[in-house]
């Protein structure tokens, strides 16, 4: 069982603007207590969201958190281009070759290829990434629900941030749960103010302010993701709009890729939460939404 009663709302929220190179950051704040059990087990939370239902809908770039990010040791002589085999299909050939014969021990694996002088790690100390999403708010859904699926199969706690309007502000997430980062927070308030955007009202900021300083004081520790975002309606794209324009799909979806008629906007999303909530967790996969599906 993977996403046991685990919420992962979604409703009515369009993008206004297009948001080119618009960016979701996240990173393991414990780091250092991850297990090679569980860095494996990360990395298998990520290709499930990118195979399957999920293999086709990003549209900018996907949703890969990967403990092991690495490239070849172009200093090692074995590496250079040889008879058109280029290092990295060195190092492809041998990862494959060594997982196999150590039967998937990831971890075990790209730390013997490290010791060798095959490989180098790009983060040694921390585990983290990013998703350019731009204008694609289910994009930025399934960055969050990737998220909350690693933090209920390890101890990792993660900090999430998204340079867009998909969160309310930033947040940390543990065990299926988030929490608003209260000091990043608080910095960006004085900020809009010193701009004068909260008297403005400048893209509904005062608005969000509320929202937030709301949340923060009926949930001062840990809450439901849902209630840390904006909602989303998965149906509000198309696979034609995709493969016509990369950026012209980007001020919001049009179309019938979930098969959603949109006729019934809550009650499209919770087919949806049900759909994703099953490909994570297959047959007695409890979840918990407000309406009966």
């Amino acid at each position: 069982m993977l996403l046991t009663k685990m919420k992962v709302d979604a409703g009515l929220f369009k993008p206004n603007r297009l948001c080119h190179g618009r960016t979701l950051h996240y990173s393991i704040v414990n780091s250092s207590e991850i297990t090679d059990e569980e860095k494996d087990t990360i990395y298998t939370c990520s290709q499930s969201m990118n195979t399957g239902v999920f293999e086709n809908v990003w549209t900018c770039e996907n949703f890969f958190l990967d403990p092991y990010a690495f490239y070849p040791n172009w200093k090692k002589e074995e590496l250079k281009d040889i008879n058109g085999e280029s290092g990295w299909d060195i190092i492809n050939k041998m990862y494959f070759q060594r997982m196999k014969e150590n039967k998937g021990n990831r971890s075990k694996v790209l730390k013997g290829m490290e010791k060798e002088g095959w490989i180098g790690f790009h983060d040694k100390d921390i585990i983290r990434g990013f998703t350019k999403v731009q204008g694609n708010e289910y994009n930025s859904l399934l960055v969050l629900s990737g998220l909350l699926f690693i933090s209920l199969q390890t101890k990792a706690i993660i900090s999430l941030c998204d340079e867009g309007r998909f969160l309310y502000a930033g947040i940390t997430i543990k065990d299926g749960l988030v929490k608003i980062d209260k000091k990043d927070y608080e910095d960006d308030k004085q900020h809009w103010k010193e701009e004068g955007w909260l008297e403005s009202n400048y893209e509904g900021m005062a608005d969000d302010v509320k929202v937030i300083d709301k949340l923060l004081k009926e949930h001062p520790s840990w809450m439901k993701s849902d209630l840390a975002h904006r909602k989303v309606n998965p149906a509000d794209f198309s696979d034609k709009n995709i493969k016509k324009s990369q950026t012209q799909i980007m001020s919001g979806f049009y179309g019938e890729h979930w098969e959603l008629s949109d006729k019934d906007a809550e009650l499209e999303s919770y087919k949806m939460v049900d759909m994703i909530t099953k490909k994570f967790g297959g047959e007695g996969v409890e979840i918990q939404v407000n309406k009966k599906i």
